[in-house]
């Protein structure tokens, strides 16, 4: 995870547009494959500030269910967030990521469909 967030420097480095959903919210768009479409998020909660990066996946119950076999941990069980069903895990080596269930709309091609 990265530091408290600068959206505004983000934006403009990355050429996203920000949709602030609300405080703790935010939703960064690109136009880059055609119409602005949400590519990454930010959500400030009480146990974490800053930015974590989000996978696309099919089922996060399944994903949840694989993290564990793999010896990972699920940090937060499956909930829905203004952005769909996301669960919060880190790997046996501490690395921490959302997962996000088909995420219609979001990123390039995979979303297209």
């Amino acid at each position: 995870m990265v530091a408290e967030p600068d959206d505004g420097y983000w934006a403009a480095e990355l050429g996203w547009e920000t949709r602030v959903e609300s405080e703790d919210f935010a939703l960064f768009l690109s136009a880059r494959h055609g119409g602005p479409r949400p590519v990454a998020g930010r959500l400030r909660t009480s146990r974490s500030s800053g930015w974590v990066p989000y996978f696309a996946v099919d089922s996060v119950e399944q994903t949840c269910v694989r993290v564990s076999e793999l010896d990972g941990r699920v940090l937060v069980e499956p909930l829905v967030v203004p952005t769909g069903l996301v669960a919060s895990v880190v790997g046996p080596h501490g690395g921490e990521c959302v997962v996000l269930e088909r995420p219609a709309g979001w990123g390039g091609t995979w979303s297209a469909g």
